[in-house]
């Protein structure tokens, strides 16, 4: 299966593109993402402002939608459950 992608490849520059779309691994989900957000930093990585990371880089980080499919040894999640990411967790 494929899913399509959007990444940071240069200075201002978005391009979308299509990757293998891989299964869930042992204690992951996935998500489908149905809103994200864009916020400042996300700018100021665009910009080449920021002073970390460099292209090709998936830009957005507050994000919500719905688990998709479960790897092996995921408890408490099921396909269809809403989601809402916090990526300040480690």
């Amino acid at each position: 299966m494929q899913k399509k992608i959007w990444q940071w490849t240069g200075f201002n520059t978005m391009a979308s593109s299509v990757i293998l779309r891989e299964e869930p691994g042992s204690g992951q989900v996935e998500i489908r993402i149905l809103s994200i957000g864009i916020c400042g930093t996300d700018l100021h990585i665009m910009s080449g402002h920021a002073g970390f990371g460099g292209p090709p880089l998936a830009l957005g980080h507050e994000l919500a939608g719905v688990v998709e499919r479960i790897g092996d040894g995921v408890a408490g999640w099921q396909p269809g459950d809403r989601v809402c990411i916090d990526p300040l967790i480690g």
